[in-house]
C-alpha cells in the first residue's frame, strides 16, 4: 500500500469514527425522547435523522471495507515474489505465524482474490488449531491434483472449505503448479 492509499484508509477510519461519535451523542441527548415513543406514551420522536446518519455510516463502512481490499490487492508484501511461491514456502510461512505473507502466497498458488485466499486461511488454521493433521492432508492435495481430481476436489473443502465453482476453478490453477 502506498503512502498515499494509507493516508486514504486513515482518512476513511477518522470519518468512521465520526459518525461513530455522532451517533452515540445523539441517541444519547434523545434517549427519553426515544423511549417514550417506543413505549407508546406521548413523546414523539422524529427518527429520519438519526436513519440518515445511520445510511451514511453504513455507506462509508462499504466504501471503507471495498477500498481497504482493493489496495490490499494491488500489492502483494514485497517479501514474496510470484517466482518463488510454493506450496513448501506457503507451509513455512504457516508455520512461522506469517499469516499475511501466508494468504499472498496462497492467493497467487490458487490464482484468487486475497479475500478468497485469507477465507482458506482461517478454515486451515481452525482445523490445525483443532488437532487435524493438516499439513499432511495438503501433501495429499497435492498429490491428488493431476491424479485424482475428485479427491482433491474433496481435500480442498477439507482444508481450505472451498466447494463448487470457487473449488473447480483452485483445482485447475493447481493443475499447472501441482
Amino acid at each position: 500500500m502506498t503512502e498515499q492509499q494509507r493516508k486514504a484508509v486513515d482518512i476513511l477510519n477518522r470519518l468512521r469514527e465520526t459518525h461513530i461519535n455522532r451517533i452515540t451523542e445523539f441517541v444519547v441527548e434523545n434517549e427519553d425522547e426515544m423511549m417514550e415513543q417506543a413505549q407508546g406514551e406521548t413523546g414523539f420522536f422524529n427518527t429520519e435523522e438519526l436513519g440518515e446518519m445511520a445510511e451514511k455510516l453504513r455507506q462509508l463502512m462499504l466504501i471503507l471495507e471495498g477500498y481497504r481490499s482493493a489496495v490490499q490487492e494491488e500489492q502483494p508484501p514485497q517479501q514474496v515474489t510470484a517466482p518463488e511461491v510454493t506450496f513448501p514456502l506457503w507451509a513455512e510461512l504457516v508455520r512461522a505465524g506469517e499469516w499475511e505473507r501466508a494468504t499472498y502466497a496462497l492467493a497467487y498458488l490458487f490464482q484468487c482474490h486475497v479475500p478468497l485466499a485469507a477465507a482458506c486461511m482461517d478454515w486451515f488454521c481452525k482445523c490445525l488449531d483443532s488437532g487435524q493433521p493438516m499439513f499432511s492432508r495438503v501433501l495429499e492435495l497435492r498429490e491428488a491434483v493431476n491424479k485424482e481430481p475428485g479427491i482433491a476436489i474433496r481435500l480442498l473443502h477439507e482444508c481450505f472449505g472451498l466447494a463448487g465453482e470457487p473449488a473447480v476453478h483452485v483445482l485447475h490453477s493447481l493443475q499447472g503448479t501441482a
